[in-house]
């Protein structure tokens, strides 16, 4: 069951300050864009407010915890599907 997507990954993108911070602590999840000079979730869905969302599991968790953590303007967060409850 390591593999169950358990957690939402949300970015809140439009408040972004493009430190890159996430990408380099994560590159399997996160990259630049070049256009805008922002970050966003590699295969992340995007949502009416401007930010995106993706599904992630156990593994992927710690990983975008740690890119959660470094980011200066707390816009990365994670969510746990089943209670909506969020843990970062």
């Amino acid at each position: 069951m390591a593999n169950t997507r358990r957690f939402v990954l949300i970015h809140d993108q439009p408040n972004c300050i493009g430190c890159g911070a996430c990408a380099s602590i994560n590159p399997k999840h996160w990259k630049m864009n070049d256009e805008t000079n922002k970050s966003f979730i590699i295969d992340g869905e995007f949502l009416p407010d401007g930010g995106s969302q993706r599904d992630i599991d156990d593994e992927q968790f710690k990983l975008n915890k740690e890119a959660a953590e470094v980011c200066p303007v707390k816009v990365i967060h994670i969510k746990e599907k089943s209670s909506n409850k969020q843990i970062i």
